[in-house]
Parts: C-alpha cells; structure tokens; sequence
C-alpha cells in the first residue's frame, strides 16, 4: 500500500464503520467443483459441508462476475486477486480467459489449486495467461500422509501433483520464463507435521519461489484431535527455525515466523486482539455474493445487483466493521462467522500492532 493508501486506511479505521481505501486484494471463487477430498476441508470432505453462501444452483463462476470486477478495479490501488474457490480451479473450462482478463485489468492474479490437473497442455495455457504466482497445495508428501489427509483418495495423485510441478519446472526454463512464481502451500496437522524432511526435499526437487505452511481448520471441533495446538510449540519451534535457515540459505520465502506466531496465539487466536478483516479484504462466491471473509457466511451484498462500491460502505458491511473492531475477550463470535478458524490473524496483528496505539477503544 502506498502512503496515501495507508492514511486512507488508518481514517476508516479510526472512524470505525467506513472503508475510505478499496480493499487491498480480493478472493475469488471460482468453482464449487472438485476431484478430490482432504480431510478437513469444508467443502469435500467425509463430514457433512454446511452451506455456504449464494446460490447453490450456480457452481462455477460466470465471465459476467469476472467482467464486473474487471470493471470495477481496474486501474485501482487494489493489485492482486486471489482465484480459489470451494473447488479445484482448473476444473473450470474458462479459467485461462479470466485470467487473461484479470490481467488486461491490472491486478496481479494468485491462483490456488491441488495440482493434480497439471499436465502439459494446462501448463502451456498457464505460461500463457501471465499468470504472477501458481500456489500448489501439499497436505501430503508421502504415500501414508496422503492415505490420512486424502481419504478414499488414490495416491495416484500425489504422483501427478509432482510430475506436474516438474513439467512446469521444466517449460519455464526451456522458455526461460520466470512467471508465474511456485509457492507450495503445506498445511500442517497431527498427520504430517513431524516429517518436515518430507517436506525439504519436495522443496527441493520442486525449486520452487517460496513457502507458506497452513493451520489447519479444524471447523468447529470436528477435527480438534488433528489440530496443533499451544502445548506443540516449544518442541516444534526448534524444527521449524531449523528448516527457516535452510530456506533462506536456498533463497526461497517463508512465512515459518507466521506460522510460529499463529501456533503460539492459538487455539483462541480471534479473542485477542479486534478484526480489521472489513478493510482489507473481501471475498466473491461464484454467483457474485460478497462476504467479508472466507470463514464468514453473513452476505453483504451481490455484484450482480449492486456496484462494488455501494457494497463495501453499505449497511451490511459497516455493520460488520462495527463488531469486529469493538471486539474483546467477552464477546463471543458473530453467529454468522467462523472465528476460532480465522484466516486472517496474520493480517489483523500487522494492523493491531500499531492500531492499538491510536485507537479511540484503548
């Protein structure tokens, strides 16, 4: 964020309902559909999923939504859109055409995927599309890890995950290419989490730009026995800042000081400090519901019926900024958010850390 952006920021702030900035980056679903299952998503996994917001008619996003945004932020101070989703992205036949659009746009698009769909002619489409980072997700680095984390799925996967990274490794240097960046995203849970060697030596063979290792959710307590928790630090601390060195000697970036801070906050991370998630973010389901996290199910408005603009100050959303920044300890979760699994923490503490200064609730 620019200066002037930031000032704009610490206004909206410090007014407590209103967003004088547009949201720095945003989050776009891209499809309801998947090929396969992860023990503790929400969305494909062995429990039952609660519904989600929008129309369940819709699964893939439309080029309508896609255009809308287009139009909406382009040559705005927000630059980068994440492409996720409740499903597998490249399970959507359009995908390449938004981004191409996205990127005629100005914004720096990150997309999100399980990478079992990366085979040669995805991975020409993507050295294509300018695509900026392609994020692969790895909750398993071997057979057993991948029969816990994976259930019913076969391991069959996980080699085609890695061939695909290799053929895309491989397609970049022959077109000495150096986008889109690789991130591998590694969430960590009871299953997997004491086998970082695993994870180095994909790391390894996969040169990728960098490293963000994930929280596991554990939606509600259904998966509590899987989750890390407080009394895992100190003896995991040693092991991660082990493996931090080992990255930066490697040049690859890591968000392991994060994740250090988050395990150390939680399990309880959303009662100390307030939520600024309604001034930095946002996010749009595939029928173009806007909400104001990916944990929260309360719907603030459609860009189908409304501009962004009109949304992002509008009633629903000054109401939820209103809560969040007057959140302490004796408050209990908004009923229509998912706060014990807050993935915004990181975000909120880099606000907090210098909010708590000037903010009038002090």
């Amino acid at each position: 964020m620019i200066l002037k952006e930031k000032l704009k920021f610490l206004r909206g702030l410090l007014h407590g309902e209103i967003a004088y900035n547009m949201p720095p980056y945003l989050i776009l679903d891209i499809t309801r559909r998947c090929n396969i299952r992860c023990r503790g998503c929400f969305f494909h996994c062995i429990q039952d999923p609660k519904p989600m917001p929008g129309s369940r008619k819709i699964s893939d996003v439309s080029q309508a939504v896609v255009d809308r945004i287009c139009d909406e932020f382009s040559g705005l101070v927000t630059t980068e859109i994440f492409l996720i989703g409740e499903g597998e992205p490249f399970l959507h036949p359009d995908l390449f055409n938004f981004v191409a659009s996205l990127k005629e746009a100005g914004l720096i698009v990150k997309l999100f995927t399980n990478g079992t769909l990366l085979d040669e002619r995805r991975v020409e489409e993507i050295l294509a599309s300018d695509l900026d980072v392609l994020i692969v997700t790895f909750w398993a680095v071997n057979d057993q890890e991948h029969e816990n984390c994976h259930p019913g799925v076969s391991t069959k996967f996980l080699d085609k995950r890695i061939k695909g990274l290799e053929l895309l490794r491989m397609a970049k240097l022959r077109k000495r290419q150096r986008l889109p960046l690789l991130n591998l995203h590694m969430p960590l849970n009871r299953y997997n989490y004491l086998n970082l060697e695993g994870r180095m030596k994909l790391i390894r063979q996969t040169r990728c730009d960098s490293v963000s290792l994930g929280f596991f959710r554990n939606w509600g307590g259904e998966f509590q026995n899987l989750s890390l928790l407080q009394e895992d630090y100190h003896g995991f601390r040693r092991n991660l800042l082990k493996m931090k060195k080992e990255l930066k000697a490697m040049r690859i970036r890591n968000n392991i000081d994060e994740y250090l801070s988050l395990l150390k906050l939680a399990p309880n991370n959303w009662e100390r400090i307030p939520c600024y998630a309604g001034w930095f973010q946002t996010h749009i389901k595939v029928d173009g519901t806007v909400i104001p996290c990916g944990h929260c199910y309360y719907q603030v408005g459609n860009l189908m019926d409304k501009s962004f603009r009109a949304i992002w100050n509008g009633p629903e959303m000054k109401k939820f900024r209103r809560h969040g920044i007057k959140h302490d300890v004796k408050d209990s979760p908004l009923e229509f958010c998912d706060c014990p699994n807050c993935c915004q923490i990181n975000d909120n503490l880099r606000v907090h850390r210098i909010f708590k200064w000037i903010s009038p609730q002090r």
